[in-house]
């Protein structure tokens, strides 16, 4: 996560989306989990609010709701979820 702050704290408003994903040690995506979400929370703090994030997780249709729920509280704008759920499912 030093490398992730260094980078939001560098591009600031120049940043155009930021990916979020936990990765296992064969480096591939894995879901969220709790201590991921913890983690990125300090990083959040320096994303604007109007960036998207895309989450980079390996799930199926049905649990998309419960990995964008999971995603640190206050890093994506509340109108921006309902696009988030129906790109998602596209």
């Amino acid at each position: 996560m030093t490398e992730a702050c260094l980078v939001c704290k560098t591009l600031g408003a120049g940043l155009r989306q930021v990916h979020v994903s936990d990765a296992n040690t064969r480096s591939k995506h894995d879901p969220l989990s709790y201590d991921s979400t913890l983690a990125f929370r300090e990083v959040a703090r320096l994303i604007p609010e109007h960036i998207p994030l895309i989450l980079e997780t390996p799930i199926s249709e049905p649990q998309i709701d419960a990995e964008i729920d999971q995603r640190p509280q206050g890093t994506v704008a509340q109108s921006g979820e309902q696009t988030a759920r129906s790109t998602a499912t596209k």
